[in-house]
């Protein structure tokens, strides 16, 4: 049997209603995450501490893993510390606005440390390759020096963007490094940022190769 005329117009009034109260469910900001993240290749020891809005989104993960609140440092705030044999990049997961779990890929691509002469001499320049990839602007690569007989330690940076896979020490660069035995590692610094629709993640990432034993001499050229 054909609706009525008033029928008809009961639901003539009654669809734009729904079609703007029930089909479009509101969406609210998106799940911002913002943290720094350390991974030390000898051990294989991650550690990150990251903060998350709003405070009430949900637990993130990485490797899998949720990581663990520290109510004392206020809400939404967490902290991770485990063994992880990284081999390439991993997921940042955190619950979006409507509950859902949203992704992120994080790669901190990890510069050589085997190429660094055993001896750096303070009157000759020296260029070794350590990058996999040029750096970005958002990039820096440090080689850090640190004195067996535990005094100042000291620290030469290659500023990114780089248009070089190389670590360059002009003579400059080590006129301040005292000669004797070091221990030597690069550290590489990444500012890394994305964002969808529901997650906003800003992390700052340090990638600290394994330690390799360098002496610095003071030797005049031949």
């Amino acid at each position: 049997m054909a609706p009525s005329p008033l029928t008809r117009l009961l639901l003539l009034c009654f669809l734009p209603a729904c079609l703007g109260t029930c089909v479009r469910a509101p969406q609210g900001p998106p799940t911002r995450v913002v943290g720094t993240l350390r991974y030390e290749q000898d051990g294989n020891v991650v550690s990150a501490d990251v903060r998350v809005t709003p405070t009430d989104a949900g637990t993130p993960t990485l490797f899998g893993a949720p990581l663990l609140p520290l109510p004392d440092a206020g809400p939404g705030v967490y902290k991770m510390r485990r063994e992880v044999n990284l081999t390439g990049p991993f997921d940042l997961t955190a619950p979006g606005p409507a509950g859902e779990a949203r992704s992120v890929q994080i790669d901190l691509s990890p510069p050589r440390i085997d190429s660094l002469p055993a001896r750096l001499n303070k009157r000759r320049g020296v260029a070794f390759p350590t990058l996999t990839r040029f750096l970005t602007e958002d990039e820096n690569l440090i080689l850090f020096l640190e004195p067996a007989d535990r005094g100042q330690p000291r620290q030469i940076l290659l500023q990114g963007p780089s248009s070089t896979l190389n670590f360059t020490l002009p003579r400059r660069a080590l006129a301040d490094v005292a000669p004797g035995a070091y221990s030597a590692y690069l550290i590489l610094q990444q500012l890394q940022r994305d964002s969808t629709a529901h997650l906003d993640v800003s992390f700052q990432t340090e990638y600290y190769t394994t330690a390799r034993p360098v002496v610095v001499t003071d030797e005049a050229p031949r």
